[in-house]
């Protein structure tokens, strides 16, 4: 006796329901205008922390200090300046990132061009850090996260 196996309408249904849902999907990325991110272009994650500093001098330091950071986050320092008024957003991007220094972080610094004056810092699980390189090391050496040892 042999056994053949034929077709079933469920294998030709799934297989449908796959090539619908691809096409319909390909459609609506189109008509959104929305655009996929490629390698090696900037990605960027929901800020976990949010700070809008005024004008005094070590504001910043001081809520990094007290919001103790996880290793594995990363500090954004975001300007935005009218057109003209450069100059002074890169003073003002350089205080904050000292501020950062001495608070023992370092900051990506973003600068934009828009309409209004604005500055602030975030903290986002983004990109990768030496902190996050040697976490992952230190896990990849001991062989889990029984042995790990925090930095």
């Amino acid at each position: 006796m042999t056994l053949r196996a034929e077709p079933s309408w469920q294998l030709l249904l799934a297989d449908l329901s796959l090539s619908l849902f691809l096409a319909a999907a390909a459609a609506l990325a189109a008509q959104s205008g929305r655009t996929i991110a490629r390698a090696g272009e900037e990605m960027t994650a929901a800020p976990v922390a949010l700070f809008r500093p005024q004008n005094s001098q070590g504001e910043l330091a001081a809520w990094i200090v007290a919001y103790r950071p996880d290793p594995r986050e990363a500090l954004t320092i975001r300007i935005r300046h009218r057109p003209g008024d450069l100059p002074a957003a890169l003073a003002r991007a350089g205080d904050l990132a000292e501020e950062a220094r001495h608070a023992g972080q370092t900051a990506r610094i973003v600068l934009e061009e828009g309409a209004q004056g604005d500055a602030f810092a975030s903290f986002a699980f983004e990109g990768t850090s030496a902190a996050r390189a040697d976490t992952g090391t230190q896990i990849a050496q001991s062989g889990g996260y029984s042995t790990l040892q925090e930095p």
